[in-house]
């Protein structure tokens, strides 16, 4: 597949209704990174969510595959969000117990208490940009998980990710 606008809806919504999502593991790419999102999250750190019982809000969901491990290991209502529309009706069917909507990561305008954004923003040639602008909507926590030390980007990836390149503070963050 062309990489002529890895950002554009149109190119996500192609992913997903031609197959090539599936075709290459993409659900199981989805579960694999949130199994290891949930492992790697800090125990003090899901008993605050737990405990709070956060609203939490998944950004680039795509199919939705990570929602169900989310509400389970946290104990909070999760909503997913994509700008694909495809994914997000892919999502609702498999998972019709979690709210799901079609936005835009750059246009969403509602304030949310826990930002979740799982291997996203490394498909952004300004991913600190993006995030400064999530500080600005998120009151409590941003979670973000990065491919590190990534060499030869596979095609879709715009930035490397190097542990002197990632700011210690964003906003309020």
């Amino acid at each position: 597949m062309e990489n002529n606008n890895i950002n554009s809806r149109q190119y996500w919504n192609q992913r997903f209704m031609s197959g090539d999502w599936d075709q290459n593991m993409g659900q199981e790419q989805t579960y694999y990174f949130y199994s290891l999102l949930m492992k790697m999250l800090p125990d003090w750190f899901k008993t605050i969510l737990r405990q709070n019982r956060y609203s939490i809000v998944d950004f680039g969901c795509a199919e939705g595959q990570g929602i169900p491990l989310l509400a389970a290991g946290l104990n909070s209502d999760i909503k997913g969000i994509d700008f694909s529309e495809c994914a997000i009706d892919r999502a609702r069917e498999r998972f019709p117990q979690f709210q799901f909507e079609v936005g835009d990561i750059w246009n969403y305008d509602y304030e949310v208490e826990v930002s979740i954004m799982s291997n996203i923003i490394e498909h952004f040639p300004n991913p600190f940009e993006l995030l400064s602008r999530m500080a600005t909507i998120t009151q409590k926590y941003m979670v973000v998980m990065v491919p590190l030390e990534e060499e030869n980007l596979m095609s879709e990836h715009c930035f490397t990710f190097l542990y002197q390149n990632i700011p210690t503070c964003m906003g309020d963050f």
